[in-house]
């Protein structure tokens, strides 16, 4: 469904702890049955396994160690997904991302050791991704650390406007803040930047006073993936052009491109007129609207 509509791949969140996996059987399946015609790519959520959804440090199930020989085990173990023939790579190089690179103790030495044990390996060159999480890129100084970042809404990008509801947030819509679609506030010669887009958002499922996004539309939707994709294409050629979208199945947060009782297939649908330059509204829905009038 998600090739047959655009999407060139999807970036899967791997949880590893000093060696300890949790949620690894859908990428096992998908390493098992080389058949899937689909690419992937790993990014690994170095947070700690709590009740929170958001990685906080309070009831702690498994907790991230960060012990010192975690780098050369980290690589090791997950050497089979990325000689996977279709894992995603830039000019050749595996993409590896980091969805928390500054709890990383040592991150410079980590990303060292990373590189190293990769060629030794015979992984190769591998390309460092990290997320732009509740900052902007200028907060990474160390830019020769890594390939390229990517942002994850709604945790970067938008422009809030809360309405009080007790301690529920409810943001009444979702807006792009001018501020990230300035070239001058990226430093695009320094860090390549993948833009992000998220879809409807109400994490209240996982808490009891959670975050909400209203008004969410497959229309706005597109028109914000339109955006995103002409800034992609102007700014870099076709090898560095990835956007990302969160997410394909994140139902506990009210996100995901799956199709389903609500909006059908109009949000994936959205996506796919985006990506291929489609207008929203099909011609012959525009002729029948201009006979009303």
């Amino acid at each position: 469904m998600a090739k047959s509509h655009g999407i060139y791949g999807f970036g899967i969140y791997y949880y590893w702890f000093s060696g300890k996996k949790l949620l690894e059987k859908p990428i096992d399946l998908f390493i098992k049955y080389s058949n899937i015609d689909f690419r992937f790519l790993l990014i690994w959520a170095n947070e700690n396994w709590t009740k929170k959804w958001d990685g906080r440090d309070k009831e702690i199930f498994v907790k991230q160690e960060y012990f010192p020989e975690d780098p050369i085990n980290f690589i090791k173990d997950i050497k089979k997904y990325i000689m996977d023939k279709r894992y995603i790579k830039v000019n050749g190089r595996p993409i590896l991302g980091i969805y928390e690179p500054n709890k990383i103790p040592n991150l410079p030495k980590t990303i060292q050791i990373w590189r190293k044990k990769s060629i030794e390996l015979g992984i190769g060159e591998i390309f460092i991704l990290i997320c732009i999480n509740d900052g902007k890129i200028q907060d990474f100084q160390n830019f020769n650390l890594f390939d390229a970042a990517y942002e994850f809404p709604p945790r970067t990008s938008f422009q809030k406007h809360r309405i009080p509801n007790k301690r529920t947030l409810i943001y009444a819509e979702v807006l792009y803040n001018s501020y990230y679609f300035n070239d001058t506030n990226i430093n695009i010669s320094k860090l390549p930047f993948f833009r992000g887009l998220m879809l409807e958002w109400d994490n209240c499922p996982r808490n009891k006073y959670g975050t909400i996004f209203d008004h969410y539309s497959p229309e706005q939707f597109y028109m914000f993936n339109k955006i995103i994709i002409e800034w992609t294409n102007k700014h870099y050629n076709k090898d560095l052009r990835f956007i990302f979208i969160n997410a394909w199945n994140e139902w506990g947060e009210g996100s995901y491109l799956e199709p389903d009782e609500k909006y059908g297939y109009a949000s994936i649908n959205s996506l796919s007129k985006a990506i291929f330059n489609l207008p929203y509204i099909h011609r012959y829905k525009r002729r029948l609207n201009r006979r009303r009038e």
